[in-house]
């Protein structure tokens, strides 16, 4: 108990604000604060509120537990002038903890007078009572058993409709405003988005399936219908259950089919359409000197290129924003000026930003807002505001949208699927299994007959993950490949160890090996071409030159045969860049001096913050070990550090100490 809360004191109180509190005496009765001895009530930690004026049947003496209270919750309840009663605290707007909810349940229930002649048939005590307790109250239309849970009582205005004291069929019958809809009226609205609607479940548990039920049965706005693609290639990856309104209201879409193309593509497509004729606008345009970019929108015969931005472009609180999204739109748009084109970015945020339950028109409306200014600004010889009427030309690019939806989405997926087959048949590659999306991976057959699961994107780009023989960088594996990599990270193939049959014609991409440098590192059977690109392995400075690594293979005894100045060509810049990042390492570890030195205060993250922006590499352990070997970080702050010079030089020999002993490791 707080030292400086008084009986006295919390009696005043309590008789102020009306409320009843007992404690638990030795004997293990409960007596009023007002007989309890100074004595006894310090040496107590918990007192219980068991009435209050405004609400009377939230708590009994009959069953204390349910309003118990820590004397230092009192003090500080007293000390901000606040309610002892939780429900009372919580009318006066104080937030502070609610209380046990068996005094909120038998508060709501007592106070309620409709419920209270028909009586109260099975209810638990107060303590007793959980959020997951049942509670059997009476309806009032059947009169019938209403069971519901304390949760639904507690918060009744959020979860029920029609609030607790209707059973859930009398629920179901005041629900019948809603059914304002048919079950034609939800197969059309699945139509016009290019959605199979498989079946309803009314809020009754009723199935009702389209093919069988009659068109004419009414539905629910908040039935739960279970919808799938009409593309049957899309059937297997794409089924969703969503509400009824959700699906009437357009606002739902097949994914597979929205990353054919977007919806804001759509809008923007069926916006232009009324300046410009269809034939005349390419979607989608792959151009030689954009390499392997595309241009969402180009009109060559107006020299002019329309991109539709998503949040991942502009937006950097967007999860989906990167900066390689932003070092390719700044690539594009060099290319593009380069070429002479005018480029007009659209922003979809105001789009985007809409709820998931506007309809395909509200949708259609914002976008006009927001595209058509950025447009006539942009090219105002091509988009004539004034002439448009805003109604008529609303009228316009909704129905161009819908129209778009049916006709265009699968004859672009059409062509994108025909493209892909197209080079799978050029390059000797099989499909094995259904095309769905250039993201979605494909069963394939290589051409060295292995069976693989790769996106058609990552095939059409080249970057060779179709074929068991290929990096993912593209290059071809080899001996040779693998030799090049390890160098690059300071190591040597270790022939001995690794598998007998490794040579040009087995190895894989993933074909282990091992690999070994000279100051006794080694990785056996865990190394890899993908694992040597991905740098999995600590970089080790132990060749200096491309001739010791010859040299070390030629000592090996090794049965590989391989041509000594290819071999020394490839390792040869390998070696050069490993050498210029431990020089840059080096230099940072000066550097490092220098700051500590500078701010004694700085920490090893701060320390890496710094040095990153000055464009030098160290880590943490690094920094932790220099630190230690030259005792720069004494304990004693009030100590005072030697001076540059004699850190430099410790420095020195500390790196002299490592050369001679093993190498320098990253």
């Amino acid at each position: 108990m707080p030292a400086s809360l008084k009986l006295t004191e919390l009696i005043a109180e309590a008789a102020k604000q009306q409320v009843k509190i007992v404690a638990a005496s030795p004997d293990g009765n409960f007596i009023p604060i007002d007989v309890c001895s100074e004595k006894h009530f310090k040496a107590i930690k918990n007192v219980y509120l068991v009435g209050c004026e405004k609400h009377k049947f939230a708590y009994s003496i009959d069953d204390p537990s349910a309003g118990k209270i820590s004397t230092a919750t009192l003090y500080r309840r007293m000390e901000k002038s606040q309610c002892f009663c939780p429900l009372c605290a919580q009318e006066e707007g104080d937030k502070i903890a609610l209380g046990h909810c068996g005094a909120r349940v038998y508060d709501a229930l007592k106070n309620n007078k409709a419920l209270i002649k028909y009586g109260f048939p099975d209810i638990l005590p107060r303590s007793q009572l959980k959020r997951d307790s049942f509670v059997i109250l009476k309806c009032l239309q059947c009169g019938g058993n209403n069971k519901k849970t304390v949760k639904d009582i507690l918060e009744s205005s959020r979860r029920l409709s029609h609030g607790y004291e209707l059973c859930k069929k009398c629920a179901q019958k005041a629900s019948s405003s809603h059914l304002k809809y048919t079950l034609a009226d939800v197969q059309s609205a699945a139509d016009k988005n290019r959605i199979v609607l498989l079946s309803i479940q009314t809020p009754g548990g009723k199935i009702l399936k389209p093919e069988i039920d009659d068109p004419a049965t009414k539905v629910s706005v908040n039935s739960e219908c279970k919808i799938t693609c009409s593309q049957k290639a899309h059937q297997a990856r794409w089924r969703k259950t969503t509400r009824v309104v959700v699906l009437l209201s357009g606002a739902t879409g097949c994914k597979i089919c929205a990353a054919v193309v977007t919806q804001n593509e759509m809008f923007a497509y069926a916006l232009i359409n009324q300046f410009i004729p269809e034939r005349e606008i390419e979607l989608f345009a792959s151009l030689n000197w954009l390499g392997r970019q595309h241009l969402d929108l180009y009109i060559e015969d107006k020299c002019l290129a329309i991109e539709v931005d998503g949040s991942q472009h502009k937006n950097k609180a967007s999860p989906r924003f990167s900066k390689a999204n932003e070092e390719r739109d700044a690539r594009k748009n060099k290319l593009v000026r380069e070429q002479n084109i005018r480029l007009i970015r659209l922003d979809c945020s105001g789009v985007e930003n809409l709820s998931s339950a506007a309809s395909s028109r509200e949708r259609a409306s914002v976008a006009i807002s927001h595209f058509l200014p950025v447009l006539a600004n942009g090219a105002p010889d091509i988009f004539d505001t004034k002439s448009s009427c805003g109604i008529t030309l609303l009228d316009k690019v909704h129905d161009s949208y819908l129209k778009l939806v049916k006709e265009l989405i699968p004859r672009i997926y059409e062509e994108k699927r025909q493209r892909f087959h197209d080079y799978c048949r050029r390059v000797g590659i099989k499909v094995l299994g259904e095309y769905l999306a250039d993201h979605l991976e494909v069963k394939v057959w290589c051409p060295h007959e292995q069976e693989r699961m790769r996106r058609p994107m990552d095939i059409m780009a080249g970057m060779g993950q179709h074929c068991c023989r290929v990096s993912a960088k593209g290059t071809k594996a080899s001996v040779l490949r693998a030799a090049e990599l390890a160098a690059d990270q300071g190591y040597l193939i270790d022939f001995k160890r690794s598998p007998a049959d490794l040579n040009d014609e087995s190895i894989r991409a993933r074909t282990k090996f091992s690999i070994v440098c000279p100051c006794g590192q080694n990785y056996s059977d865990s190394a890899s071409i993908n694992a040597l690109q991905g740098g999995r392995y600590k970089r080790c400075s132990c060749f200096t030159s491309s001739d010791a690594i010859l040299a070390s293979y030629k000592q090996s005894g090794s049965q590989w045969s391989y041509d000594k100045n290819q071999l020394k060509f490839l390792t040869k810049p390998a070696i050069k860049t490993r050498q210029l990042k431990n020089e840059r390492k080096i230099e940072g570890e000066y550097r490092l001096l220098e700051l500590t030195l500078a701010n004694r205060l700085l920490n090893r993250q701060k320390v890496l913050e710094l040095l990153e922006k000055e464009g030098l590499d160290s880590t943490d352990d690094r920094i932790r070990k220099i630190w230690k070997a030259l005792k720069m970080r004494s304990k004693n702050r009030y100590m005072k550090p030697e001076p540059l010079a004699y850190y430099r030089q410790k420095l020195k020999h500390l790196h002299q100490t490592e050369d001679a002993g093993r190498p320098l490791i990253y």
